[in-house]
């Protein structure tokens, strides 16, 4: 079960005009439409030249697809016709340092939202510019500079039934909404259509998990390609109740935008250090890391300054910064202090009780979150081009556990120490990773389970929540199986076949299937599991190695085997694409065991996820986008043998 907790905007004592008036400090515009957009009735429905347009169409899947159709993910939506009626909004904008950003859009599929008999809110206020209906925000992007001024009269199209404006903001109201999916976390995703979770970053307190997802709408194409997040708050105490709590802290100033950081406790408070990402927005002279930088050269460590230090000397803060909790960890504010240059920050509060940052290129410390942070292993973990694997610096997770300690890096890198030990080995060279699909993926220690959550690629930025328990073993591997509290569900009840002779099922594209498969395999075995007219899923008991790819492919290389080789940069085979790809070193598929298999169709993403636990202790996850799967079958090779295949309707309620 999740509760999301949405905010309304009641619009009750903010008074509506028909014609606009000085729109440049911001506005509200009431519309509704009075039909469907169709091919004879498209077009312009509003505008205010140079300022503002609102457009209706009808658009075919094809087109549905392409532009920024794709940002709003409006193939998603079709109709009964396979068509897609939409709406878009757009503004127009001069941008400082970017005279080519231009025109600000945002649009709706109107599949999904009733525009003729319910009013749409368009509303602009400087940062934000949203779609809101009934009162609860579906669509936002976030606008910088100043709205042009009109250069001609408004225009009013056939079908508008009624556009109004007002410029009264400050008498919304707002509270707030709550809504509950009856479903478990997996392959979740916030509501909207084009909303989607990003990096997430997971923290664990007095018995409560915290999972802090980058809200993302239109797959990073929010101020013109720039991303322009924020931090989502979901927390549980058992991980299968959970609330979705909305913003940790929204946008405050046009020049932001957030990147990754991470939740810590330290000295009786829960902080949170976050990385803006303001060179998207910015040239480099006019952000502050260089001076942070140049400090740290001099002094050998760096310190938080003031953002009304940085903000008179005409820049902008990047980097990293510091926001505090004051409600328990539930909702920050930023402090308003810039502390490093990196980005997207790490900052763990060790067993030991000491204050640890990974940044990429280098491991810190400090007495307290504001600094001094002082350098203690430069250069680790390695990254760039250089490296064995081409691992990138992006959204370190750190982690302990029985002595051991862990780094997995956002796509490919993955360090471990022996017990007891700071040294640390790099584990994925060898094939010891704990990648299977998951992008950026973050682990915690929860009172000694270890709980990993990630996102998965495949249909640009951003897309659905996963989540993951791994299995710590003696000598400190990890193997990786499904969150217990979040796995389907097998029961007579949702029984849809079961043999032991024919291990072959038809299926519709459209709908979900649990599927657990019991083999049996010697030391040269394979099982294939075939989803026919899309991929297979292949356990190859020699190699110890687990790939899913085309059918009768040929084996696809481990990454290990690609060290200091060209395709060791390639992104077409590798995990985080989510597609085709294979990983090494997989415990459990010598002798008798089950796989576990969820097909999930899921209608937001346009795709089926199919997500495997292989022996419990190792999974692999692929995201196959406009798939048509109609069958099923299991067969085995080279000694090995289907014992039991039994499939169950896997009944959970959309993300949309």
């Amino acid at each position: 079960m999740i509760k999301q907790i949405l905010k309304r905007y009641h619009t009750d004592h903010c008074v509506f005009h028909t014609e606009p008036h000085d729109l440049k400090n911001g506005f509200l515009l009431r519309l509704r439409l009075k039909s469907l957009p169709t091919a004879k009735n498209g077009g312009v429905l509003y505008e205010i030249p140079g300022t503002l347009r609102i457009n209706a169409a009808y658009l075919s899947w094809e087109e549905s697809c392409g532009g920024w159709g794709w940002n709003e993910n409006y193939s998603s939506y079709p109709d009964e016709t396979g068509h897609v009626p939409v709406l878009e909004a757009a503004i127009y904008l001069d941008v400082p340092y970017h005279p080519e950003r231009t025109e600000l859009k945002i649009g709706i599929p109107l599949t999904m939202y009733d525009v003729v008999n319910t009013d749409l809110l368009l509303m602009y206020d400087g940062m934000h510019l949203y779609f809101l209906h009934d009162g609860i925000v579906i669509n936002e992007n976030f606008p910088t500079g100043m709205l042009k001024p009109s250069s001609g009269a408004a225009y009013k199209g056939e079908n508008l039934a009624l556009a109004e404006f007002s410029s009264d903001l400050d008498a919304l109201e707002t509270t707030t909404f709550e809504r509950t999916l009856n479903r478990s976390i997996h392959a979740y995703s916030p509501a909207g259509h084009s909303a989607w979770a990003g990096d997430v970053v997971n923290f664990w307190h007095d018995g409560v998990y915290h999972l802090f997802y980058l809200y993302d709408h239109h797959h990073h194409g929010n101020r013109w390609g720039g991303g322009v997040h924020y931090f989502y708050h979901m927390t549980t105490t058992d991980f299968i109740n959970w609330t979705d709590h909305g913003p940790v802290f929204e946008i405050e100033e046009s020049w932001q935008a957030f990147g990754t950081g991470t939740p810590f406790f330290y000295d009786g408070k829960f902080w949170f250090a976050i990385g803006f990402h303001t060179s998207r927005s910015f040239p480099d002279e006019l952000l502050y890391a260089g001076h942070i930088r140049d400090a740290f050269r001099e002094k050998g460590f760096t310190e938080a300054v003031p953002h009304e230090q940085i903000r008179t000397a005409g820049q902008y803060p990047n980097g990293a910064n510091l926001a505090v909790s004051d409600d328990g960890g539930f909702t920050y504010h930023l402090t308003h202090q810039m502390f490093h240059w990196a980005e997207n920050p790490s900052v763990y509060t060790k067993e030991d009780g000491t204050l640890f940052m990974c940044v990429g290129d280098g491991l810190w410390e400090a007495e307290k979150p504001d600094g001094p942070w002082k350098p203690v292993k430069p250069g680790f973990p390695p990254h760039g081009g250089h490296t064995p694997l081409a691992n990138t610096d992006e959204c370190p997770s750190f982690f302990e556990k029985d002595g051991y300690q862990y780094i997995i890096m956002g796509k490919r890198g993955y360090w471990r120490t022996d017990k007891n030990s700071n040294d640390y080995r790099d584990c994925a060279a060898v094939g010891e990773d704990i990648y299977d699909g998951l992008l950026v993926p973050m682990a915690v220690n929860c009172d000694g389970r270890l709980l990993l959550s990630g996102w998965i690629d495949g249909v640009g930025f951003g897309s659905v929540v996963i989540h993951r328990e791994l299995v710590p073993y003696e000598d400190g591997r990890l193997g990786m199986k499904w969150l217990p509290e979040t796995a389907p569900i097998a029961s007579e009840e949702t029984l849809l076949y079961r043999s032991e002779e024919d291990f072959s099922f038809e299926t519709n594209p459209g709908e979900s299937y649990y599927y657990e498969i019991d083999v049996t395999s010697d030391e040269n075995g394979i099982i294939r599991v075939i989803f026919e007219d899309e991929c297979e899923l292949r356990l190859n008991t020699d190699t110890k190695e687990v790939q899913i790819g085309l059918i009768g492919g040929e084996r696809i290389a481990p990454m290990h085997e690609r060290v200091g080789r060209e395709d060791a940069q390639r992104f077409d085979d590798v995990h985080h694409g989510a597609r085709n790809f294979s990983i090494a070193n997989v415990d459990g598929i010598r002798g008798n065991y089950r796989i576990r298999i969820s097909q999930f169709a899921d209608v937001k993403m346009h795709s089926t996820l199919i997500d495997a636990e292989i022996a419990g202790c190792r999974t692999i996850l692929s995201n196959r986008v406009h798939s048509h799967i109609h069958r099923v079958h299991v067969v085995g090779e080279n000694g090995a043998t289907v014992r039991t295949m039994a499939v169950y309707a896997y009944q959970m309620e959309q993300c949309r």
